[in-house]
């Protein structure tokens, strides 16, 4: 049936495609042969770990960006998959018994010292990481601030005190503020 489809449907691979999917196969099959628990995603992982967290090519940012957020590059920074990926790209990645591919929300057992991690966050193999994580810091301290200023605001607030002869004017709510007071 699939054979059908494909001479229906004009397709063609590129040759140089071809014969790098069949050095791959080859070689995979080589290295089963030797040991059958061979994973070959698992042992060229590290390599694509180090290529993410280094490259600063657009589409290479975009999948880190869906590597580390949970979601496909939206929502929420995954502390897990960051501990994954700095793992996986010094050389440490975690090998379940049935698992073929990689989980990024299993931190390896033997992993790497938070000292170690930190010397290769600052590191040149770490420069595309390093931009994503200061984007979340920006965030983070945009946030704090934002939360600190509304808490400040409505403490001065309510220590004011209020004019008996004016209590029929209303405060205006935080958020309608104009000016440098728009949190």
């Amino acid at each position: 049936d699939m054979l059908t489809v494909l001479n229906d449907i004009p397709f063609a691979i590129p040759p140089y495609f071809a014969l790098l999917a069949r050095a791959v196969v080859t070689l995979e099959g080589i290295a089963l042969g030797a040991d059958p628990d061979y994973r070959m995603v698992m042992e060229a992982y590290p390599f694509v770990a180090r290529k993410l967290l280094s490259d600063d090519r657009p589409e290479i940012q975009k999948a880190l960006q869906e590597v580390l957020y949970k979601g496909g590059g939206e929502g929420q920074l995954t502390p897990a998959r960051l501990s994954v990926l700095i793992n996986s790209a010094m050389g440490i990645v975690s090998r379940g018994t049935d698992s073929v591919f990689v989980d990024f929300d299993s931190v390896p057992e033997d992993g790497i010292s938070v000292q170690e991690a930190a010397r290769y966050l600052l590191s040149p193999e770490a420069s595309s990481l390093r931009d994503v994580l200061q984007g979340e810091a920006v965030t983070a301290i945009d946030l704090l601030l934002r939360q600190a200023s509304r808490k400040l605001y409505s403490r001065y607030m309510a220590s004011l005190p209020t004019n008996p002869f004016a209590s029929f004017l209303p405060l205006p709510p935080l958020n309608e503020l104009p000016g440098p007071f728009l949190l």
